[in-house]
């Protein structure tokens, strides 16, 4: 799908000054598929521990910072990035989350993995929220490195080339979060999973401790860390709305030109109406101009199978190579949108 998109607007290059860029937003298929009649989501921190969170492996450079954060407070705010992300999903109605339902630590196995509810406690929690799935984040645990690099740029003046030092100081921040999500209806356990990242900020000076100082504050990126670790969970089970680039002609005729406006002044309606007709217009050029730009406008309205029928009108009136890459973008859309309303 990348290679795909890539491709679409490598096509376009040579043909910017007749389009414009817009930015729509597009729902992201889950990896992991939760049952399709769950309406209400409880989400508990099972993963509590007496001691602090991070191991510090800072190479003996030791950044000013404050005690670091309890792990409590870290593990609450990685829930909260996956509550955060949960809310924004049209399939969920309910995301319960009680800082009261704490248990201190599960039993582990042989390998360190942390052993399963039982599903008596599964059914305690979820008949007191009224929720029929139960997410526990079950482990967490976090590093943190600090490093300094040093780089050389090179320039010319008039005279002689000169060499430039500078120090690149990086602050890494590794969590690993261990998820598990329990479906009551079924007492099935529908997905276990053990979340890695590594999320990096650097800073650049040409002194080697105003870099360094000039890093954020140790605690905050913890937390920071530790909320994008539960929202990139988010992303596994859920619908996740994406941010991408699509185009339209807004030149070839004075209608067009038109057009082009009223998106500028978001009046999608006004700019539709004026598509519509030049699509069925005696003029190929601008009939395949405004199919593709109706394609456009019925996939912000999510309407894919009328978006994939302009882009193919497009593609049969001008056989353009960018009208053909947008109809197999949209194909690819329409098989990843059944699969996600089959679910």
């Amino acid at each position: 799908m990348k290679i795909l998109i890539i491709l679409f607007f490598c096509l376009l290059f040579t043909a910017c000054q007749t389009t414009s860029i817009i930015k729509i937003q597009i729902l992201e298929s889950p990896e992991v598929s939760l049952p399709r009649d769950i309406h209400g989501i409880t989400i508990i921190n099972l993963s509590l521990k007496t001691n602090l969170v991070t191991q510090n492996q800072d190479s003996g450079r030791n950044l000013p910072s404050k005690k670091s954060p309890h792990h409590s407070e870290v593990t609450n705010n990685c829930i909260q990035g996956l509550s955060d992300l949960l809310i924004t999903s049209p399939f969920i109605d309910t995301v319960f989350y009680d800082s009261l339902l704490y248990y201190f630590g599960l039993s582990k196995d042989s390998t360190g993995k942390p052993l399963p509810l039982d599903w008596q406690d599964v059914e305690w929690v979820c008949d007191k929220t009224n929720t029929e799935l139960l997410i526990s984040l079950e482990d967490y645990d976090c590093s943190d490195t600090i490093s300094q690099d040093i780089h050389y740029s090179f320039f010319h003046n008039a005279d002689d080339a000169i060499i430039k030092r500078y120090f690149v100081a990086y602050l890494n921040v590794s969590p690993k979060a261990f998820w598990r999500i329990y479906d009551l209806t079924n007492k099935k356990i529908i997905d276990e999973y053990l979340y890695i990242d590594t999320i990096q900020w650097e800073r650049s000076d040409n002194e080697s401790s105003k870099a360094l100082k000039q890093l954020p504050e140790k605690n905050n990126a913890i937390l920071e860390a530790a909320y994008w670790a539960g929202y990139g969970y988010g992303k596994r089970i859920v619908p996740s709305w994406l941010e991408v680039d699509r185009f339209y002609y807004k030149s070839g005729s004075k209608e067009i030109k038109q057009a082009g406006k009223e998106v500028l002044k978001d009046n999608w309606t006004g700019a539709v109406q004026i598509w519509k007709k030049l699509a069925y217009g005696e003029k190929k050029s601008l009939a395949a101009k405004a199919s593709l730009n109706m394609a456009l406008a019925s996939e912000i309205e999510d309407k894919l199978d009328i978006a994939l029928e302009w882009a193919a009108k497009s593609y049969r009136t001008l056989n353009r190579s960018s009208s053909k890459e947008y109809v197999l973008l949209l194909q690819e859309r329409v098989k990843e949108k059944r699969k996600l309303l089959s679910r």
